[in-house]
């Protein structure tokens, strides 16, 4: 697209020397293109019409378009925020970097801006090999119609900070925490009638909805049933016995490979409560969570038990936030655009969502922003999106990573307020999010004093990516790791530049449909 910004200087004799393209944008309710263009000075009528008909005669003389022109507005949050989006999307491990250590970058100026990043000599070699300086000053140079100044500097020895190295530690523990902490899990009270294999299962169960990797007991009614052989060596046959049960929150493949004396599987049967212990995973085939069952006791499920834990139906109308519809595609090339393919969908309504927040802790920081779009038949058809206000300072830190800064989310609703709308927007889909147990966490905390149950099934586009890039035929394009970004850039979804909550949210979807 930059080729276009090239032509116009060309045609006009450098003219317009400071013109950038910011964006194009195909609006498929219209059918126009619409191309936006920065300036440092303001254009006369006539010197808009004369770039609107360059742009037309020399690459879209067939299409329909539109021509939109405004003064570039500069500031160390807009700059800040170019960079977070810029090093996020292409270099990731600068991003965790300055996730991990926000002080190392300084933006600076009032007119003319220079960005500063004062690191160790170790990370002073890792920017140089990876040529990120000079691929970031080119890349602020293509955004902003003015040069702005990007410089790095080697701290030495006697700068190192303790305390601030003591911080960062403490921070990627709380991370490690978190991930092995996982979600609460919420238990379901229930009577046990006998052991059917193995020995009687102990603890209560959670609920299906909760369920993670790892050692589970879950309970339920038996809504399917199944039993094949299996050819373990050339003499031996293993039987497998497959069932599906049902909560009030989800359902979940159970499967046992019986032994040779397990004749009381048998007695198994549809409409049946069990309970099951054993150990959930994701499927490499069918690309979900099932349990491997270790255990199976019959059981009762306490009266009482289910109405307690239902949660309420949505409002009739949205009250905070209005959904809006997803009617216009940004790409910076127009193929895709021109030449939209359609993947049939399985019938299924999905939201995939994601929170900015203040921090990882779910019970001490607060969610700032949340972003999610819906999928109806295999296509993207809504918007949620808003900020939050979280009632406290944000703090410079997280305003340094997410861009959001105290002015934005000023004027906001509280959490509670716009609870209810996105319950209303979720209801009835199958959320997902890209390591869906953070968001989760954040999402039951918040919403479990409002009354608002999000019990929906949950799928992770990690554990789906995994798993997707493990096939053969996928595994020549596996991305170096499966951060969203990374995935995304292997299956050639388009990526915003500014670091939003909703372009998470829309990414995670995109991904989430090449993968089917």
């Amino acid at each position: 697209m930059q080729g276009i910004t090239a032509t116009i200087k060309e045609k006009t004799n450098g003219r317009y020397g400071d013109l950038r393209l910011k964006r194009a944008v195909f609006s498929k309710s219209v059918g126009v293109v619409t191309f936006s263009f920065t300036t440092m000075k303001a254009l006369s009528e006539g010197q808009r019409e004369e770039i609107a008909a360059i742009v037309k005669a020399s690459e879209f003389a067939a299409l329909s378009f539109a021509a939109e022109f405004s003064l570039e507005t500069r500031s160390v949050k807009s700059i800040l925020n170019s960079v977070v989006s810029f090093t996020k999307s292409d270099f990731f491990s600068v991003f965790k970097f300055l996730e991990e250590t926000p002080k190392a970058i300084k933006v600076e100026g009032d007119g003319e801006f220079k960005v500063t990043f004062t690191v160790d000599s170790d990370m002073a070699r890792t920017f140089e090999q990876m040529s990120y300086v000079p691929s970031l000053t080119e890349y602020l140079q293509s955004v902003y119609a003015s040069n702005i100044s990007v410089e790095l500097i080697e701290k030495q020895e006697a700068d190192f900070d303790l305390a601030q190295a003591v911080k960062d530690i403490d921070y990627r523990q709380d991370l490690a925490q978190l991930v092995a902490m996982g979600t609460p899990k919420r238990e379901v009270l229930v009577e046990r009638i006998g052991a059917v294999v193995g020995k009687e299962v102990s603890g209560n169960p959670i609920y299906i909805s909760d369920v993670e990797e790892g050692n589970v007991v879950i309970c339920g009614n038996v809504i399917e049933v199944a039993a094949f052989d299996v050819k373990k060596e050339a003499s031996k046959v293993k039987k497998v016995y497959k069932y599906t049960i049902e909560d009030f929150t989800g359902k979940m493949k159970v499967v046992y490979f019986a032994k040779e004396d397990d004749k009381d599987i048998l007695k198994v049967h549809m409409n049946d409560t069990i309970l099951v212990f054993g150990k959930a995973a994701v499927n490499e085939t069918a690309h979900e969570m099932q349990v491997v069952a270790k255990c199976i006791t019959y059981c009762h499920i306490l009266k009482g038990e289910k109405i307690n834990v239902l949660s309420v139906e949505p409002n009739a109308d949205y009250i905070v936030v209005k959904p809006q519809p997803y009617e216009k595609i940004e790409q910076q090339s127009l193929l895709d655009v021109l030449a939209p393919t359609k993947k049939e969908g399985d019938g299924k309504t999905y939201v995939a969502f994601d929170f900015e927040t203040t921090g990882l802790k779910a019970l001490e920081d607060k969610i700032i922003e949340i972003g999610a779009v819906k999928i109806e038949n295999g296509e993207i058809t809504e918007i949620f999106s808003t900020f939050i206000n979280p009632q406290r300072p944000i703090g410079a830190s997280s305003t340094q990573i997410t861009g959001i800064t105290d002015d934005m989310v000023a004027d906001a609703p509280v959490i509670t307020a716009v609870i209810p709308d996105l319950y209303k927007f979720c209801y009835g889909s199958t959320i997902i999010a890209h390591n869906i147990d953070f968001d989760y966490a954040f999402l039951q905390y918040y919403s479990e004093p409002t009354g608002y149950i999000f019990n929906n099934p949950r799928e992770d586009t990690l554990a789906l990516a995994k798993a997707f890039f493990r096939k053969k035929e996928n595994l020549k394009n596996s991305p170096p790791n499966f951060k969203l970004q990374s995935i995304a850039r292997v299956l050639n979804v388009h990526q915003d530049e500014a670091h939003r909550a909703y372009d998470d949210a829309r990414v995670c979807a995109e991904i989430f449909l090449k993968m089917q």
